[in-house]
């Protein structure tokens, strides 16, 4: 009997772990403790950085974001985040989609037994299930896709159902 593989959970900044100001939401919300870094000016949920802690604990995580190399030379080091691989943008093989579909698209042909996850929150790749998911499916590759909003970031609801599916892997 085989076992799984780890999974690999590709992570973008900017809506899981850095949020931008909403102006519905002042970041007054008592029960959020929202942080400020003065090293890299980003705001950011200080137990989303627990979270990824304990995501790197289930998954490989690599990031897949425009932040590229900085999100592991300024990022992480300022939020105390550990080293993962940087996804870089020239990445590309096929050159049918963008780059981010690109790089999980590669990774479900690549390794077809691996599960992958994907955390990203840009409107644009709200399509991802409508490219990446068929493939998955006809392969049977465990895929799962959070989309947390700009403004709210990554939430507990999304990692209960990140926990749920990672555990596959372990």
């Amino acid at each position: 009997m085989t076992a799984l593989l780890r999974p690999v959970l590709f992570l973008d900044v900017d809506g899981p772990i850095v949020t931008i100001v909403d102006p519905a939401n002042d970041y007054s919300d008592p029960r959020v403790a929202w942080t400020r870094n003065d090293s890299t000016g980003v705001r950011y949920n200080l137990e989303v950085v627990g979270w990824i802690h304990e995501l790197a604990g289930l998954a490989e995580i690599r990031w897949l974001t425009a932040w590229e190399k900085s999100a592991a030379a300024e990022l992480a080091p300022a939020l105390g985040l550990p080293e993962f691989e940087v996804i870089p943008f020239e990445e590309h093989r096929f050159k049918e989609l963008d780059w981010k579909h690109s790089a999980v698209l590669a990774q479900l042909i690549d390794e077809p037994t691996r599960p992958v996850a994907w955390l990203d929150d840009e409107p644009e790749y709200r399509d991802a299930y409508d490219q990446l998911v068929p493939h998955a499916l006809a392969n049977k590759v465990p895929f799962f896709i959070v989309r947390p909003t700009l403004s709210d970031g990554l939430t507990e609801a999304h990692m209960i159902r990140l926990r749920t599916f990672l555990g596959r892997g372990s």
